[in-house]
């Protein structure tokens, strides 16, 4: 089985504990609102775990990643693109990739609140928020959504297995 847990936001304690029971890789994308701040803290991470082999850090500066585990495709983005290119890209720079896998999801945090949405193969789920609304976003008047950090278990032929949740 493969664990993902989301976000992990450079939680310390979680990539430590999480290597006891098998390599953690922890793979970096930015947020469309601490994209400076964000890297330096994800690269200060991979700093503190310099020379452990059970930890592993994607810190590239790419805006969309993706991995393909057993038959399932995921691939990771902020989200904060048109909509309408969301499946599209994960299609695209992963071609090889989607042709070989049986399930294709993207992950995204961009909404800040967990919705699902499914079409062109790929299924798109938004991950909740761990962090306080901002002031915008009270000036807004968005609904405070629990915080949540979601774990997703997968199978290597059977794909998705479960789904934990972790209210904070």
């Amino acid at each position: 089985d493969y664990l993902e847990i989301q976000p992990i936001c450079n939680n310390r304690f979680l990539i430590t504990e999480g290597k006891k029971i098998a390599p953690v890789e922890v793979i970096y994308i930015c947020g469309n609102h601490d994209r400076v701040l964000g890297y330096t803290l994800i690269k200060a991470a991979k700093k503190a775990f310099t020379g452990n082999n059970r930890a592993e850090f994607d810190v590239s500066p790419n805006p969309q990643k993706f991995r393909l585990i057993g038959n399932t495709l995921i691939g990771w983005t902020h989200g904060d693109m048109p909509k309408k290119n969301m499946a599209g890209w994960l299609q695209d720079r992963a071609r090889k990739e989607f042709g070989e896998s049986k399930y294709a999801e993207i992950h995204s945090g961009h909404f800040h609140s967990e919705q699902v949405q499914s079409g062109a193969g790929v299924t798109i789920r938004y991950m909740p928020n761990l962090a306080s609304a901002s002031y915008w976003e009270h000036q807004q008047g968005f609904p405070h959504t629990v915080k949540t950090v979601m774990c997703y278990r997968w199978h290597k032929e059977k794909g998705l297995r479960s789904i934990w949740y972790n209210n904070i």
